[in-house]
């Protein structure tokens, strides 16, 4: 949220949107050329993931948690992995 204001206040909004745009691009890019190569065919992995987890229902077969468990199990266990960077980062300031 601070980030966002500096930018609005110092006209840089233009240049930091720009930013994003290239960041994700490449990203995307790399992604999907990197998936498609080891499947072996166009393959967009966030939309098969969205597709067979919402549209097909496919992760009824892995049960279901209460609404709980994904601030006590899931979040932590997808952040955890950043901490060592998180906790670097914080040294530095």
């Amino acid at each position: 949220l601070l980030l966002l204001y500096q930018v609005s206040t110092t006209k840089l909004l233009p240049a930091f949107l720009l930013d994003i745009l290239l960041v994700a691009t490449a990203s995307i890019s790399a992604l999907v050329a990197i998936d498609s190569v080891y499947y072996g065919e166009l393959t967009i992995t966030p939309y098969n993931f969205y597709y067979f987890n919402n549209v097909l229902h496919g992760s009824a077969l892995y049960g279901s948690h209460p609404f709980y468990w994904y601030f006590v199990v899931g979040i932590p266990t997808v952040v955890g992995t950043m901490l060592p960077s998180l906790f670097y980062a914080l040294q530095l300031l």
